[in-house]
């Protein structure tokens, strides 16, 4: 996921990242896994800031991943939304 560096801080991305938490944890799925280029510090940030770890790095990408099995999305989606703002 990107977002125009103008339209940054405004919300776009927390809500699409909570509504796939959501869908996650609701298909039962275990993790959520983002990449990200190492140059690319804001999207770094935003992952961190919600949780994610990161779990691998080659030549290209940082690979994060958010554990929501056992969790209850609510519970996440507030503690991303609380985390980022």
């Amino acid at each position: 996921m990107s977002a125009k560096h103008d339209l940054r801080r405004m919300g776009i991305a927390t809500a699409l990242l909570t509504e796939l938490i959501g869908l996650v944890c609701a298909s039962s799925r275990s993790w959520v896994i983002a990449q990200t280029q190492p140059e690319w510090i804001d999207a770094r940030s935003f992952y961190e800031r919600a949780g994610f770890e990161q779990f691998c790095e080659d030549e290209i990408d940082i690979h994060r991943r958010l554990r929501v099995a056992g969790r209850d999305a609510l519970e996440l989606g507030n503690n991303h939304r609380d985390s980022i703002a």
